[in-house]
């Protein structure tokens, strides 16, 4: 409950500011469902929005709705983590691991968005809870659980299939030695798993398209996963996820994995599994060509519950004469537990503050008094500069906007056209200039155009403003507004 109210802090700002919001709002307005995703926070929302009687005309009402139910999930997952570390070690750590993921920033950010990755988390964190109380208690209950996490996952984003498999595989190796046995659970774990994907789809499934919906859905992800999101291109650099992981905790990936040291004896098949998967999951997920930090999210729930119970075990091991090295192992235990909270804590502090404040309104009132009202301004989608100038009362800007701004043309051709100015985000073009960034599938052509584009700009145009990215990206995506270099 805590972890909820603190997640509806700060939900007022514009649904056009989060590329996906719109197309979700769209959808719960004009009761159809597009497939790009399973449907489970869009029916939720629905079924949320009916009980209220909400007018589902009110389009920044309905974002809203669907950023509570959003934060609902979000909650429920950070819940999960304590029966799933309670469950594998201990009540406290159990806690411990609920306090991990409640407050830790990047959750504290994906639940301010009317998107599907909180019931996807959620998913994932009730099927580390159903894996640990099958390791405990194996049984039809346990895999009963198990499937019902699991459909949940896949209800959520198709991602959620992995989990679907990785069930059957810890049945299949967990279960016994008895085909029969075997076969018993699998069979209940599937009929859970189905009754979640009936009852959370059983309105589209009527619908005789729905199947080549999903199959274009599929293939449009694959595609943005070798290609690029939205086929850019983008060639992600194999070490960037783990970097990511050290900037999320200022701690090294061996000291992370160093939390498994002190329960090596405790380690069963289960945790083989679980914690096997998503090495192949992180290991997978370097090799794409799609780069977003919410994707490490799903590892995030698996090391704060063995941190949790690490830090649990130290604790217990220390020896009861209270000498130097009991000290040494409360104070390992204590420390290690200590600073894997501090880092995102600071973040999270950080986080809430920007929340309250929005550097769109502050380009806004820099063009306001700086920049005359006859320039012509070309820019990034994800600006949203006309829905700023809306928002802040002031008069309407002259703006050629395009998903980038290097599809509109090149430098020379936009000052031949009359675009006096260009304002651009970090969050598009770190992926033309960033480090370690190249094209990828196939993309070269369109590739190297818009990144000749934004090299000119930044290093030829004039730089009248800035603000650099911050979280949350939302609001801050990190814009920089240019002033177009001489036709010269």
């Amino acid at each position: 409950m805590a972890a909820f109210l603190g997640y509806l802090r700060h939900q007022e700002f514009p649904s056009a500011y989060h590329r996906d919001e719109p197309s979700k709002v769209e959808q719960v307005q004009e009761g159809f469902r597009n497939l790009y995703h399973p449907v489970l926070l869009l029916e939720t929302v629905e079924l949320v929005r009916r009980s209220l009687g909400l007018d589902r005309q009110d389009a920044e009402a309905v974002a809203r709705l669907g950023r509570t139910v959003s934060a609902a999930f979000m909650a429920a997952a950070a819940a999960a983590l304590v029966l799933a570390a309670g469950w594998r070690y201990s009540l406290g750590a159990g806690i411990w691991a609920g306090i991990l993921g409640g407050v830790h920033f990047r959750f504290y950010d994906v639940a301010h968005y009317f998107k599907e990755d909180t019931p996807y988390l959620a998913g994932c964190a009730l099927f580390l809870a159903a894996a640990m109380r099958w390791r405990e208690r194996p049984g039809e209950g346990s895999a009963i659980f198990l499937g019902l996490a699991a459909g949940i996952a896949l209800s959520a984003k198709y991602s959620g299939l992995a989990h679907g498999v990785i069930g059957v595989l810890l049945l299949w190796v967990t279960a016994g030695r008895g085909a029969g046995r075997k076969g018993k659970m699998l069979a209940v774990y599937a009929a859970a798993m189905a009754l979640v994907l009936g009852a959370a789809h059983f309105r589209v499934l009527i619908d005789p398209e729905v199947w080549g919906r999903i199959r274009g859905s599929l293939l449009r992800e694959t595609d943005w996963m070798l290609r690029g999101h939205e086929g850019v291109g983008q060639r992600v650099p194999h070490p960037l996820y783990l970097w990511q992981m050290y900037m999320d905790h200022r701690l090294p990936l061996l000291l992370l994995l160093g939390c498994l040291w002190p329960l090596r004896r405790m380690l069963g098949r289960t945790d083989a599994v679980v914690l096997g998967s998503h090495a192949v999951y992180l290991a997978a997920l370097s090799c794409t060509a799609k780069y977003s930090e919410r994707y490490l999210l799903p590892v995030y729930l698996v090391l704060f519950v063995y941190a949790a119970a690490a830090a649990m075990e130290l604790w217990r091991r220390r020896p009861r004469d209270q000498g130097w090295r009991g000290r040494a192992a409360v104070a390992a235990g204590a420390g290690f537990a200590v600073y894997l909270l501090f880092h995102p804590v600071y973040m999270l502090v950080q986080t809430d503050r920007l929340f309250r404040e929005d550097s769109r309104a502050q380009l806004c009132a820099f063009l306001e008094e700086e920049v005359p009202g006859t320039a012509v301004l070309a820019a990034d989608g994800d600006v949203m500069l006309d829905v700023a100038l809306g928002r802040a009362g002031l008069r309407p800007r002259r703006i050629r906007s395009a998903v980038y701004a290097s599809d509109l043309g090149t430098i020379a051709g936009l000052r031949e056209s009359g675009v006096t100015h260009a304002v651009v985000t970090y969050d598009s073009f770190h992926r033309f200039v960033g480090w370690g960034t190249g094209a990828a599938g196939g993309q070269e052509e369109e590739w190297d155009r818009a990144r000749e584009f934004y090299a000119v700009l930044r290093g030829k145009g004039r730089l009248l403003w800035s603000s650099p990215p911050a979280f949350p990206k939302v609001l801050h995506p990190g814009i920089e507004l240019y002033a177009l270099p001489d036709r010269r």
